[in-house]
C-alpha cells in the first residue's frame, strides 16, 4: 500500500473521529450550568393534647307511604310526613336544650327532599311492582365545648328518635395555640 492512501485513510479516521467527539460534546456544552452548593432541611414536631371540642352529627328523617310509580304525588303525605319531622326537629332541640346545651351550639340544617324507588308486594304472577316514597331529611350537628357533656348529648340525641348517629368528631377550641407549641 503506498503512503498516500495510507495518509488518506489516517487523515479520514481522524476527521471521522473528530465528529464523533463533537457530536458528544455537543449536548455537554448546552447543559444547564451547576447548580450552586445548596442545603435543604426539612422538620417535624408534634404536641400531644387531649380535645376539648367535640361536635356530633345526626339526622332525622320521614317517609311519606309508598304509592305506585304511576300514581301522583300525595301532596297531603308530603305535608303530613313535613310536619311529622318538623315536630321531631322541635323535641331533639328542646331535648338539647334541656341537659344545658346553649341554642347556638345546636344547628339544624336544611330540609332534604329525596325520592326513594322501593319493591312493592309480589301480584300472583310474582312480579313485583315498582313503588316509589318520599324521604324528608333534616341534619343536625351538636357542637360541644365541654366533652365531659358528650354521654348525655348521646343519650338525649338517641331518646329524641334520631334516625342516623353520623359520628363525632374531635377537635381543639384553640388549634393555633397548639400548633404554635408544636
Amino acid at each position: 500500500m503506498n503512503t498516500a492512501t495510507q495518509h488518506f485513510k489516517r487523515l479520514r479516521y481522524g476527521i471521522v473521529g473528530s465528529a464523533l467527539f463533537a457530536l458528544l460534546a455537543a449536548p455537554m456544552a448546552y447543559a444547564a450550568p451547576p447548580a450552586p452548593p445548596s442545603l435543604h432541611v426539612q422538620a417535624q414536631s408534634w404536641v400531644e393534647v387531649e380535645p376539648d371540642k367535640a361536635t356530633l352529627s345526626a339526622r332525622l328523617w320521614e317517609n311519606t307511604p309508598a304509592v305506585s310509580t304511576l300514581d301522583a304525588t300525595d301532596s297531603e303525605a308530603l305535608g303530613s310526613a313535613r310536619e311529622r319531622l318538623e315536630q321531631r326537629a322541635s323535641e331533639l332541640i328542646a331535648a338539647m336544650e334541656e341537659i344545658g346545651i346553649e341554642q347556638r351550639a345546636i344547628n339544624a340544617g336544611p330540609l332534604n327532599v329525596y325520592p326513594e324507588h322501593v319493591a312493592g308486594p309480589r301480584n300472583d304472577n310474582g312480579e313485583q311492582e315498582p313503588l316509589m316514597r318520599t324521604r324528608l331529611e333534616r341534619p343536625f350537628s351538636v357542637e360541644l365545648t365541654n366533652i365531659d357533656q358528650l354521654g348525655d348529648v348521646l343519650d338525649a340525641l338517641i331518646g329524641a328518635g334520631v334516625n342516623a348517629l353520623d359520628g363525632v368528631q374531635f377537635d381543639l377550641q384553640d388549634r393555633d395555640a397548639a400548633t404554635e407549641e408544636a
